[in-house]
């Protein structure tokens, strides 16, 4: 298993999504992002090589993938 490093940027989206979610009274659907997010994360540093890869002009990112977070549905915030 590697081991992963989150980027200041990773923290910030985290961030912004939850507050978003809580700011629509979706508190369940945060917490099951959360959990949704460390299964993927979990996932990730078994398999990192799955996941799409990076598209970037900066050498620093050459390598890098990514992977959406599975089991949250966007309906899920809509009344």
């Amino acid at each position: 298993m590697i081991r992963i490093v989150h980027a200041n940027a990773s923290w910030r989206d985290q961030d912004k999504i939850v507050d978003y979610l809580d700011s629509v009274h979706a508190e369940q659907v945060a917490r099951r992002f959360l959990l949704a997010l460390d299964k993927t994360i979990e996932f990730i540093a078994e398999f990192p090589d799955l996941g799409n890869p990076s598209e970037s002009s900066n050498p620093r990112n050459a390598g890098l993938r990514f992977r959406l977070v599975k089991g949250i549905a966007a309906q899920e915030t809509r009344s």
